[in-house]
């Protein structure tokens, strides 16, 4: 069972998609009608992105992908247009999957299954080995610290990362800046934008 939030500016797509996600025992966490709606309101907790390549307002299913690179989320286009320069942009974002328009429930079960068992071996596997292989860091991180690491990634506060690890939030700070030190930068943000490069970067 997976979190997922659907990105799409067609309210029969998005009711129909819900239903379907529903059906399937995922669970829906948030539906947005534009990129700069979910981009404004996303707390990024969610396991699975479904995103419309053209989505009404500026910000394009593509603009709204790198972001979700960014922060290592997993997502599924979206799409009725099978324009090549289109799907050849799209490809070069590395999605996940790919639904086309009219879609089949069928269809959507078989793009979640997937992308689940893959988001879970990339997590376990290839993403992990980067996190404690590579030259990112000037020392390897511990692993109470990688723990940490991977909660900063998905946003979670101080307070939310103690809880979750069950260690106090005094102890949060102490290893938040052991991480800092060990990657050279000063803030989460950096942090993040130091790791995607890497990672972007590194990976085949």
């Amino acid at each position: 069972m997976s979190k997922i939030v659907i990105i799409e500016d067609e309210l029969f797509a998005v009711e129909h998609l819900i239903k379907v996600v529903k059906s399937l025992e995922h669970i829906v966490v948030g539906d947005f009608y534009s990129g700069e709606e979910f981009l404004e309101n996303t707390d990024w907790n969610f396991d699975i992105a479904i995103i419309d390549v053209f989505l009404a307002e500026k910000l394009t299913g593509l603009d709204v992908a790198k972001e979700m690179n960014k922060r290592f989320k997993s997502f599924i286009f979206l799409t009725a247009n099978k324009d090549t320069n289109t799907l050849k942009e799209a490809a070069r974002l590395r999605p996940s999957g790919y639904l086309t328009k009219p879609f089949q429930v069928n269809d959507v079960a078989a793009a979640l299954e997937i992308v689940s068992a893959n988001t879970a071996i990339q997590k376990s596997k290839s993403y992990l080995q980067f996190l404690t292989k590579n030259d990112l860091f000037i020392e390897p991180l511990t692993q109470r610290e990688l723990d940490i690491l991977k909660c900063l990634l998905e946003d979670y506060s101080n307070i939310e990362i103690g809880d979750k690890l069950f260690i106090s939030s005094n102890t949060v700070k102490y290893h938040v800046r052991n991480i800092y030190q060990k990657t050279m930068v000063n803030s989460r943000d950096k942090l993040r934008e130091k790791i995607t490069f890497f990672f972007n970067h590194n990976r085949s």
